[in-house]
């Protein structure tokens, strides 16, 4: 008699996928030194005031900026895990693979809004076995990570109907990090060709996109009130230019085709080793070492 198992559901699989991508960011963590990018946030923390925006609330300093484009917010996440645990790679990564982690399990409640369950299932799986979104969660040199999280968060509720809740989260990565206005673009031209019929019909509802537009304000209040004391202190690093043109398109060639990630975690080919090398970095070097060089152009 043959025994029947239980079956498996969708979100059980994701779960599982979820947890792989936990441990495989784990094993990457100490196989890389902790880099500028990824520990700008810890500035206010430990009392540096270069680059820092910080509002006054009982005789206390309260960080709202790190840098003119880099929101506070990773600081505010991070204060009492850095005040607990130790500064090392993992109490830095450890966190922001935990991120990706739920990224994934969000993610797929998001497609299966559209896609149904077994769309959004392999979706997920795609997404959880994706090295670029592993190696960019686990060294969060963006910072990427937090808006990651943020973005599919906001896309699934407002799938789900709760518009300024998500209109809220989409504030909150504008603050975290201001290129997010070219995703947030993305998003909106996306949802007028797909959806056009859904933004018609927020649209018509002045009330309801009142109320977002107010909800993403608040997300992104700190980003506003900075620029309000320092007008034009975000814009001003951003200008639509011809100049250099060349050099424009060659960046935007590269990050088509990948080679931009060339020299991303380890070395390129062309940097010659020489001297004592550290644990980890000899653990990378092997890869290309044992292969060889592997760079395709199309």
């Amino acid at each position: 008699m043959y025994r029947k198992w239980p079956a498996v559901s969708a979100l059980s699989v994701v779960s599982l996928f979820a947890l792989l991508f936990v441990g495989l960011g784990t094993i990457l963590i100490p196989y890389a030194g902790l880099e500028a990018d990824e520990v700008v946030f810890a500035a206010p923390l430990h009392g540096t005031t270069k680059y820092v925006f910080a509002t006054h609330f009982l005789h206390h300093a309260i960080p709202l900026m790190v840098i003119s484009y880099v929101g506070a917010l990773k600081t505010w996440l991070y204060g009492p895990l850095l005040w607990i645990h130790s500064t090392s790679a993992y109490a830095i990564r450890f966190p922001m693979v935990l991120a990706g982690a739920i990224t994934i399990v969000i993610f797929y409640e998001w497609a299966g809004v559209f896609a149904g369950p077994r769309g959004a299932l392999f979706a997920a799986v795609l997404l959880a076995t994706d090295p670029t979104f592993l190696l960019t969660d686990t060294f969060d040199w963006g910072p990427v990570a937090l808006q990651h999280l943020l973005v599919v968060s906001g896309c699934f509720l407002i799938a789900r109907g709760r518009l300024s809740w998500g209109a809220f989260l989409f504030g909150l990565a504008l603050w975290n990090k201001a290129v997010f206005v070219w995703t947030l673009t993305g998003l909106g031209l996306a949802a007028l060709v797909v959806l056009a019929a859904a933004v018609a019909t927020v649209l018509a509802d002045w009330r309801r996109w009142t109320r977002a537009l107010l909800a993403f304000a608040l997300g992104a209040l700190p980003l506003l009130y900075f620029n309000v004391k320092h007008p034009h202190s975000t814009l001003g690093n951003a200008e639509f230019s011809l100049k250099n043109f060349s050099v424009k398109h060659q960046e935007l060639r590269s990050a088509i085709d990948g080679s931009g990630l060339f020299g991303f975690l380890v070395a390129p080919d062309r940097v010659s080793w020489s001297g004592r090398t550290p644990r980890s970095s000899r653990s990378l070097r092997w890869i290309p070492e044992s292969t060889g060089p592997n760079r395709c152009r199309s």
